[in-house]
C-alpha cells in the first residue's frame, strides 16, 4: 500500500489532522508588498470538526483542499476516521474518498430539504 505523509494543518491556532494525497508543487506567488517568492503546495484530505456554534456541533467531516506546506507540520500519531477506523484498520485514500462522497451527498440532501417549501393544510370551514 502506498503510504502518504501524515500532516497537521494550522489555522489561527487550531491544528487539523490531514494526509497529503498528491505530489508537491512549487509555484511562485506574489506577496502583498509586490515581491514574489516560491511556495510548495499539495492536495490534502483533512478531518475537520463542524462549527461548535452550528447545528452539527461535535461532528467531523472530511475536507479536500490544496494547502501551502509552509503552514503544515508532520504528524506521527494515528487519527481515528482519517488514518484508521475505530477498530484500528488502516484506511486507504479510496476509503476516505468513499466516505467523503457519502458526506457530500448527505450534506446536499440536507440543504435541499431545508430549501423545500413547507406546505400547510388548513381545515375547511
Amino acid at each position: 500500500m502506498l503510504q502518504f505523509a501524515k500532516r497537521n494543518l494550522h489555522f489561527g491556532g487550531i491544528t487539523v489532522p490531514a494526509i497529503q494525497i498528491g505530489p508537491d508543487e512549487t509555484v511562485q506567488i506574489a506577496l502583498a508588498n509586490g515581491k514574489t517568492r516560491f511556495a510548495t503546495f499539495a492536495d490534502m484530505i483533512s478531518l475537520r470538526e463542524a462549527n461548535p456554534d452550528g447545528p452539527n456541533a461535535g461532528t467531523t467531516y472530511l475536507q479536500l483542499s490544496r494547502e501551502n506546506k509552509g503552514f503544515t507540520t508532520l504528524r506521527f500519531d494515528h487519527v481515528v476516521g482519517l488514518d484508521v477506523d475505530a477498530d484500528g484498520t488502516f484506511l486507504s485514500i479510496e476509503d476516505l474518498e468513499t466516505r467523503r462522497a457519502a458526506q457530500i451527498t448527505l450534506n446536499q440532501q440536507a440543504r435541499a430539504a431545508n430549501r423545500a417549501l413547507a406546505t400547510v393544510e388548513l381545515p375547511e370551514d
